[in-house]
């Protein structure tokens, strides 16, 4: 991969040279004649806006209706607008999956927990135990805002989760909270 990323920069350095080149031997020449650039100067350019080379290679080029400045913020404004569209969508089914993966992970934690219980390893499932009650700590933070975000207009994602799920949550932590106890009271 540092292979293609280095022959892609090498291929866009010669390219800047050459043209920047090309601007040079053009500058002095232009009516009004243009700064002479240097490749240093070029390649520290942040945005194209900037690039004077572009704006000097033709007088007529910043009078164009898409070079003005109010143009190309309009233009950016829009694009922003559309590609946010977009985003709703993907957020819409992306609230959804982090809901269900969330509840995914609990429920695994809690039958795992249970399944230690059952196989005789209490001190390997109360580790778990305490681990599912930090998970489940932020995830009820988490769950707090995507309840918020459900709220919002032109939200048309779904969360899923059941009544069952949360029964089944609920009473697992009573009994983790139990377990507690019944730890401190060994210790």
């Amino acid at each position: 991969m540092r292979k293609y990323i280095s022959k892609a920069i090498t291929q866009q350095s010669s390219a800047i040279c050459m043209a920047l080149d090309r601007y040079n031997k053009l500058a002095p020449s232009q009516v009004p004649p243009q700064p002479i650039l240097d490749y240093a100067e070029v390649v520290g350019y942040a945005a194209l806006g900037e690039f004077t080379l572009l704006k000097h290679s033709h007088h007529d080029l910043l009078m164009r209706p898409w070079a003005t400045p109010d143009n190309c913020k309009m233009a950016a404004k829009f694009f922003k607008v559309l590609h946010s569209h977009d985003e709703i969508t993907h957020l819409n089914v992306e609230i959804g999956r982090l809901h269900a993966w969330m509840e995914f992970e609990e429920k695994s934690m809690i039958s795992t927990i249970a399944a230690l219980n059952r196989k005789g390893s209490p001190l390997l499932a109360f580790e778990l135990q305490r681990q599912y009650a930090v998970r489940r700590h932020v995830n009820d933070i988490h769950r707090a805002c995507l309840q918020r975000v459900c709220l919002l207009d032109g939200y048309t994602g779904v969360l899923h989760s059941t009544p069952s799920s949360q029964e089944s949550t609920h009473k697992e932590e009573e009994e983790e909270e139990c377990g507690d106890e019944e730890h401190e009271e060994v210790t």
